[in-house]
């Protein structure tokens, strides 16, 4: 005759599938964020592609980074229609998002330059990405005093390109490698980075896309936590500002020789929200593609240049220039040299 269970044994049972589910939730949860990190350098390596096709069909020239999700007509617009979809919200706003109607159907002339080679839209975006961005909000700088603070919170890509790629970029040299009167301005130049053939730094060492923050990362210098600075690029001084879509990655030199004072900020900043310790979604890491087209993980110690770590901390893997060293696409040093960075 069967006895049913008795109480203690229940209770014994339970605990045993409790402890069972407890452990296997930390499991559950790695091969979880091991598959949207799988995703994501996929969707990275499909980007680092589309660039490729569009500079074997545009001469090798490298898109305008400002326009390659809306064209330059969505942001200078002939009628005021247009300017209701704010420039610094663009990237969450679903409106004027890349699969929006607007864009898809209604006004194929605001789609930007990567459209045509861009096949899935979903490449765009890293779910990780999504959330941490939907999290932290926009922190863009804004003039338009007609902006909407309330557009809709709902991250639209989260992949930015090199800002460097495509654009005008100054080096200058110094006689003794101080930052004091020391700016040799004999050897001012200003170079074009207009054509794949102009990047004359190895592809593998320069990269392509990056997954963004839409928030700066800095670590304090009297511990290595990482915390939200007064942050911008463009001239916003004064606001945490991460601008989509370029990566801006500004040299501590060019910000001294512009009279901005002390650098306290990191220009555009990697994500670091891939595994983030106790949900400090600024102490992860993110992943970025080369011109070769492979991929590489970054990490929060990997955004900071030598003038900005604390004392106790260790450096970055790139050495002083921090992430500037990824972006720079030149085999002539920044203004001042790596060291100055």
């Amino acid at each position: 005759m069967k006895r049913g269970f008795t109480l203690v044994e229940l209770l014994v049972v339970m605990g045993i599938i409790s402890l069972l589910l407890a452990l296997s939730l930390p499991v559950t949860r790695r091969v979880r964020e091991t598959g949207w990190e799988t995703v994501c350098r996929s969707n990275l390596r499909q980007m680092g592609m589309a660039l490729k096709s569009y500079t074997n069909t545009n001469d090798n020239c490298f898109p305008e980074p400002h326009f390659i999700y809306h064209s330059p007509l969505s942001f200078y617009p002939p009628h005021a229609e247009w300017m209701a979809y704010h420039k610094c919200c663009r990237w969450h706003d679903k409106r004027i998002g890349l699969n929006s109607e607007l864009l898809r159907h209604e006004h194929p002339e605001l789609r930007g330059s990567l459209w045509p080679y861009i096949k899935d839209m979903r490449i765009v975006r890293c779910r990780v990405g999504i959330r941490a961005n939907a999290r932290k909000g926009c922190h863009n700088h804004c003039d338009d005093p007609d902006h909407d603070p309330n557009i809709l919170m709902s991250p639209q890509y989260t992949t930015v390109i090199n800002g460097y790629l495509g654009s005008e970029i100054t080096t200058i040299t110094t006689k003794t490698g101080a930052l004091d009167d020391i700016v040799d301005y004999e050897t001012r130049r200003k170079t074009w980075v207009r054509k794949d053939t102009n990047v004359t730094r190895n592809p593998s060492q320069v990269f392509a896309f990056a997954e963004e923050n839409s928030w700066p990362t800095l670590t304090n210098r009297s511990h290595r936590e990482p915390v939200s600075i007064s942050s911008g690029n463009g001239g916003h001084v004064g606001h945490n500002a991460a601008v989509f879509p370029t990566m801006d990655i500004l040299s501590t030199y060019s910000l001294v020789l512009s009279r901005i004072g002390e650098d306290s900020r990191t220009g555009d900043a990697f994500g670091t929200c891939h595994r983030p310790r106790k949900g400090n979604l600024s102490t992860g890491f993110s992943h970025l593609v080369m011109l070769d087209g492979h991929t590489e993980k970054v990490t929060v110690a990997d955004q900071l240049r030598r003038n900005q770590l604390p004392p106790e901390a260790e450096g970055s893997r790139l050495g002083p220039g921090g992430n500037l060293v990824l972006a720079w696409p030149l085999d002539i040093p920044p203004m001042g040299g790596w060291d100055n960075q």
